[in-house]
């Protein structure tokens, strides 16, 4: 079942990467020095909701399709880790590849070396965090809703991690997009659609608390960078 509502926030997200990644290209070339506070404004404002964005559809998605229907079983948990496994494998080996074939004609930090490769397992490369720690939630998550089923407590946890770490390194990463994950799996329980008046308006300003608490700690970090490589 399609739910057009979430298909339209994650085509506005997917929108975000692209313009994000074509400001970057911008940034890194020196192009438009006249414009540069407009465009780091630009680049800023996307880094610090747009990841967000995406682990909060995904934990909303997760709650729909396991918890509720009652399929959180170790088989559907392999079955989802050796398929986002499957992917992150390819598409580290694609970057990988055309960024050493394309070395020499692309914009970049630096070469991807065949060591960082093997080290995919505990270190992904760049913007395939996002797989990597996505890849971990969908077996970390139904592990501890298995044992801790209320959410609140699953989110207090997150929250702690994440305010201790924030997000940078691989488990700075994994507590980040795990508190998102887990607050947009709170919200699908919470029925957002359907709820009353009043629990809706606590709903909105618990969301304007972590969109402040996410800019902050976004610029304690030292903005973008944390997130995009």
């Amino acid at each position: 079942m399609r739910i057009a509502w979430i298909d339209t926030l994650k085509g506005f997200a997917m929108l975000t990467v692209v313009l994000g990644h074509v400001v970057q290209g911008y940034q890194v070339a020196g192009f438009f020095p006249e414009y540069a506070v407009y465009l780091d404004g630009v680049f800023d404002g996307i880094y610090s909701f747009h990841m967000p964005l995406f682990f909060m559809a995904s934990g909303y998605l997760y709650e729909m399709t396991w918890n509720e229907n009652k399929s959180a079983s170790w088989g559907k948990i392999r079955h989802k880790f050796w398929d986002t496994m499957a992917l992150y494998v390819l598409f580290s080996l694609l970057f990988w590849g055309t960024k050493t074939l394309a070395a020499s004609h692309v914009q970049m930090n630096h070469v991807i070396s065949a060591e960082e490769l093997l080290l995919i397992p505990v270190a992904p490369l760049s913007y395939l965090w996002f797989l990597y720690v996505l890849m971990a939630l969908f077996v970390v998550v139904p592990v501890m809703v298995q044992r801790v089923p209320q959410r609140g407590i699953l989110l207090a946890m997150f929250t702690a991690g994440y305010l201790l770490l924030g997000p940078a390194g691989t488990m700075g990463r994994f507590f980040y997009g795990g508190f998102y994950f887990v607050l947009g799996s709170w919200l699908r329980q919470w029925h957002f659609e359907t709820m009353p008046k009043n629990l809706k308006q606590g709903v909105f300003l618990l969301s304007v608390i972590t969109c402040v608490m996410s800019i902050i700690r976004y610029a304690d970090t030292g903005g973008a960078g944390q997130l995009s490589t």
